[in-house]
């Protein structure tokens, strides 16, 4: 009989929960990276209409409280973090990932497609991440049958106490935050940055329902503007203050745009008023095969844009 009871999720309360798990699990890994930070949390949750937590998230309990969480992306993904005070987690382990096994076949039989970015994984595939940092269950992973994939996630962490911000961008480009009336244009502006990863589902009603999460703060849900008031870029920086530290979750350019380091002047103006507010680390992740992300530098990086680019 399993030592754990698991439910899954249900409300607003298992919301809170599961921030304060990621809060708790950040601060006990310092100062090694952790999983989620409380802005992943939001993100992953809400972020696609569709997405139903109640089937697709799931929450493990002990004695102690909240001991695992896991969530199922359709149809062959599973992220799940667990207690890092947990002196054998291995028994959880062999739960969370049979749970994501049923789901995967259950998916799978209902007819559901491969999204274009797990193609190369092939559906018989359960895909899952480890950090480097988490040898228990990499190590666990690896005795399982489990091999490295050839795509990972790189994430970034940058000392906000030791970090000076740089210029602002050059006239007539603008940082603010997102206002009231322009919601649809910033939803449409998110769904054109992602279009390269194929359709973006992301919604109004999605993002709304982010905005009123008690993680959200709108001075940090930033837009690049040009002189037109046309949005170019965007990112949404929060702020855990109880850690003392922030996360990027998401950063998305304009697709004609991409390349010229639009989005560094929305994730420059997050770092500041991350540190304004006394964080002192700040993170940000992207994928191993996004190679103009990654890069340390662009040829435009820092011009602004020609009107012949902005028109159209």
């Amino acid at each position: 009989m399993s030592a754990f009871t698991s439910h899954p999720y249900a409300d607003d309360g298992d919301l809170l929960a599961i921030l304060d798990f990621a809060r708790a699990q950040s601060l006990a890994r310092l100062p090694n990276l952790t999983y989620w930070q409380p802005g992943d949390v939001v993100w992953r949750l809400f972020s696609v209409p569709g997405y139903d937590p109640a089937t697709c998230v799931r929450l493990w309990f002990d004695q102690e409280g909240l001991a695992a969480v896991a969530f199922f992306e359709p149809p062959l993904v599973v992220d799940f973090d667990v207690r890092a005070s947990l002196s054998d987690p291995e028994p959880l382990y062999e739960e969370i990932l049979a749970w994501a096994e049923t789901h995967r076949r259950h998916t799978l039989a209902a007819g559901a497609g491969i999204p274009k970015a797990y193609e190369s994984l092939g559906a018989g595939t359960i895909a899952t991440a480890g950090l480097e940092s988490d040898t228990r269950i990499t190590g666990f992973l690896r005795r399982s049958r489990y091999t490295p994939g050839d795509h990972h996630e790189v994430r970034y962490r940058l000392d906000l106490t030791s970090w000076e911000p740089p210029a602002p961008p050059p006239s007539p480009l603008l940082v603010r935050s997102v206002t009231g009336d322009e919601l649809d244009e910033r939803v449409a502006l998110h769904r054109d940055a992602w279009s390269v990863w194929g359709p973006s589902s992301f919604s109004p009603a999605a993002y709304e329902r982010i905005r009123s999460t008690p993680a959200y703060d709108g001075a940090l849900d930033l837009v690049l503007t040009e002189e037109t008031g046309r949005l170019l870029s965007y990112c949404i920086a929060w702020a855990d203050q109880e850690s003392g530290i922030g996360v990027f979750e998401p950063v998305g350019t304009r697709a004609e745009l991409a390349g010229r380091g639009l989005a560094r002047f929305a994730i420059t103006e997050g770092l500041r008023r991350m540190k304004e507010r006394g964080l002192h680390t700040a993170l940000i992740s992207t994928a191993s095969v996004a190679t103009l992300a990654r890069s340390a530098s662009t040829p435009n990086a820092a011009s602004p844009l020609s009107k012949d680019s902005r028109a159209g």
